[in-house]
């Protein structure tokens, strides 16, 4: 299995990289990196609210946000 590791900053085109990020979690495993700048980004751009008030409420949005629970979501096995 593939390993990556993805960012995603405050910066625009979000969309495109939760897309891609959608990609690599079927066949890859992939630590995310995502900046506090980039939650507004991302809940402007795609409507995707990751906002949480602490890192496993943010984790646990996006996993969902991926379409996988944390038992059945093999490829984000690091710290998101």
């Amino acid at each position: 299995m593939k390993k990556y590791v993805f960012a995603i900053s405050g910066a625009t085109g979000s969309v495109i990289g939760i897309r891609v990020l959608r990609e690599l979690v079927r066949s890859s495993e992939v630590h995310l990196i995502i900046s506090s700048q980039s939650f507004p980004i991302i809940r402007h751009e795609s409507g995707i609210d990751w906002v949480g008030d602490n890192e496993d409420a943010v984790e646990d949005k996006i996993r969902i946000g991926l379409k996988c629970l944390k038992y059945e979501c093999d490829g984000l096995n690091g710290q998101i």
